[in-house]
């Protein structure tokens, strides 16, 4: 990434990052989802547990039960699944799970908000579960451009499967630039043998 001017607030160097971020990707991301963005790593600054979250279990409890309690949990289920697809993919490979996992639960997460939300903050929550995967992509780009440069076979594979599995954007460019192609997704599954 390009070296940028510090901010005066937390708030702000944020945002910059996020631009920054949508610029080399060469996209833009609604102003609600950019918002809702820069408040979620504002908090994830001042916790930083993401490793042991047991995002599943939590996604269960919470859709089972009903309250704000529960609601708080769903969501904080989806921001965590958003934060380690999106900045901590290499998790998933630790816990044996494709980072397409991490997007299932937590667009799943933010779709059962929507459902039990009114009015503004269910179209909040909509956005949210269909725009995850864009700000996948962008929380990605936030990323070391340096861990980028050198794909490995096994990051190649990564992000077959990332392309395959939820159309990432980020993992299509990183295929391309090193000259990787995704196949279509059910390619593979239509031939007979």
């Amino acid at each position: 990434m390009k070296d940028f001017l510090l901010q005066s607030t937390s708030m702000a160097q944020w945002h910059a990052v996020l631009n920054e971020a949508q610029a080399s990707r060469i996209m833009n991301l609604a102003p609600d989802l950019e918002n809702y963005l820069v408040f979620l790593l504002m908090r994830f600054t001042s916790e930083i547990a993401l490793a042991e979250k047991r995002v599943a279990l939590d996604f269960l409890e919470s859709v089972e039960s009903t309250g704000l309690k529960h609601d708080e949990k769903l969501q904080q289920v989806g921001d965590t699944c958003l934060l380690l697809s999106g900045l901590f993919p290499g998790i998933a490979e630790r816990r044996w799970v494709k980072v397409s996992y991490f997007v299932d639960v937590g667009q799943s997460a933010y779709g059962v908000l929507a459902q039990r939300k009114q009015s503004s903050e269910r179209d909040l929550f909509t956005e949210l579960c269909n725009g995850f995967v864009a700000m996948m992509d962008v929380l990605q780009a936030t990323r070391n451009v340096a861990l980028e440069q050198s794909i490995a076979p096994q990051k190649t594979l990564t992000d077959i499967e990332l392309w395959n599995d939820t159309r990432s954007q980020s993992a299509y460019e990183r295929l391309a630039a090193g000259r990787t192609m995704p196949l279509a997704q059910g390619c593979l599954s239509d031939k007979k043998h």
